[in-house]
C-alpha cells in the first residue's frame, strides 16, 4: 500500500498510474516498478480545497523491502507535532520558478508551522486536516510536482505534500495534508 495525494489520482485509474520505489534517479533503471490494483481516495475529498486529500494505491505485489527501500511509520492518530519542529520533506518536483526539473530526488528540512499561523483565517482554505511547513526566509520548500510526496519527522510520515505557493516563497509555507490526523482512515485499510 502507498500513501499519496488524492488529488495526484484525478482523473487517474489503475491503468494510469505506476508506482516507482527505491531509487533516487528517475533516469535510471534500478527501482521497483508496480502497477496499481486499487486507488481509494478518501471519501470526503473536495478537488478544489484539497481537504482530505489522501489516498492510498494498493499495489499488484509485494513490494521488495532492502537497503533501498523500506516501509516508514505513522504517527499516532492526533498527535501534535511542537511549532518549528524540523522535517524533511522530498520530491521530484520542479527545482525553481522556472519549472526546470531534474530526473534526481532531491530533499530539505524545513520547520513545521504552528497553528497560530497555519489556520484558514490566517492562510485561506487551510483546515485542520492539514499542516504547513516551510522555512520563513522562503528559499527552500516543496515544489509543483512534489505533490503526493512525504514530510517526515522523527521518521514518520506526518504530511503529504498538498499545495503550495510555489517554490519555497517568503513567508508561505507548503500545506501538507494531516497524516496524524488520518491515521484512522488509513488504518482501516492496511489490512486488505
Amino acid at each position: 500500500m502507498v500513501v499519496t495525494a488524492a488529488h495526484c489520482t484525478d482523473g487517474q485509474n489503475t491503468n494510469t498510474i505506476k508506482v516507482v520505489v527505491g531509487t533516487v534517479d528517475l533516469s535510471s533503471d534500478d527501482g521497483q516498478r508496480f502497477d496499481i490494483k486499487r486507488i481509494i481516495v478518501h471519501q470526503e475529498y473536495v478537488a478544489p480545497s484539497k481537504n482530505y486529500d489522501i489516498a492510498l494505491l494498493q499495489l499488484t505485489e509485494a513490494v521488495e523491502f532492502n537497503e533501498n527501500v523500506r516501509s516508514i511509520a505513522l504517527p499516532d492518530e492526533h498527535v501534535f507535532y511542537l511549532p518549528n519542529t524540523i522535517g524533511t520533506t522530498c520530491g521530484f518536483g520542479y527545482i525553481n520558478e522556472y519549472k526546470q526539473r531534474t530526473t534526481q530526488l532531491r530533499c530539505v528540512r524545513v520547520q513545521l508551522w504552528g497553528p497560530e499561523y497555519c489556520n484558514g483565517d490566517n492562510i485561506p482554505r487551510v483546515t485542520k486536516n492539514m499542516i504547513c511547513a516551510g522555512l520563513p526566509s522562503g528559499q527552500q520548500g516543496s515544489c509543483p510536482g512534489d505533490s503526493g510526496g512525504p514530510f517526515v519527522i522523527d521518521n514518520k510520515l506526518v504530511g503529504i505534500v498538498s499545495w503550495g505557493f510555489g517554490c519555497g516563497a517568503v513567508h508561505r509555507p507548503t500545506v501538507y495534508t494531516n497524516v496524524p490526523r488520518l491515521r484512522k482512515w488509513i488504518d482501516q485499510y492496511l489490512t486488505i
